[in-house]
C-alpha cells in the first residue's frame, strides 16, 4: 500500500504519528516506518538502479546535504533573490 494511502486509512488507534515516507532503499538515511502505525511497507529500492548512476559506488559523505548538490546554498539561493 501507498504511503498515502496509508495514511489517510491508518487504524482508528493511530492518533498522531510523525514518519518519513522513504522507499526501501538499501543505502536510505532515514529510518522506516514501523508497519504496525500506518500499515505501511515500501517496495522500492533504488540499488536496482545503482550500476547505472555515474558514482553511485563511491562512500557518501556524512557532511553532504542529502539531497546532493541541490541542496547546498550555493545553487539554491539564486533562485531565491530576485
Amino acid at each position: 500500500m501507498g504511503y498515502v494511502r496509508a495514511a489517510l486509512t491508518a487504524p482508528p488507534s493511530t492518533r498522531f504519528a510523525t514518519v518519513y515516507a522513504v522507499s526501501g532503499n538499501t543505502r536510505r538515511y532515514w529510518e522506516l516506518p514501523d508497519p504496525a502505525v500506518l500499515g505501511y511497507t515500501p517496495v522500492d529500492d533504488a540499488e536496482l538502479h545503482a550500476e547505472d548512476i555515474a558514482g553511485a559506488d563511491l562512500p557518501i559523505d556524512p557532511a553532504a546535504p542529502q539531497a546532493g548538490l541541490y541542496a547546498l546554498p550555493e545553487f539554491t539561493l539564486k533562485y531565491l533573490r530576485p
